[in-house]
């Protein structure tokens, strides 16, 4: 279970760092060219993944850790 546990931890944790670097990398690359328009739009997306991750982080971190001592 405990095994379960963590697989799904990572894998929620990968899933946000895998979309904000991504677009992290976009907003970066200046040969993309992006408007304005798209610029915010991906900022706001890398802000709405970090902040979903930090929520889950604060949520899940303190169960999984919990559930290894026990």
């Amino acid at each position: 279970m405990r095994e379960a546990n963590v697989r799904e931890f990572v894998g929620e944790v990968r899933t946000h760092l895998t979309t904000i670097l991504g677009f992290h990398q976009m907003l970066d690359d200046p040969e993309l060219r992006l408007s304005p328009e798209r610029r915010a739009e991906y900022g706001a997306i890398v802000a709405t993944s970090g902040a979903l991750l930090s929520d889950y982080l604060e949520r899940e971190a303190p169960l999984l850790l919990a559930s290894e001592a026990a």
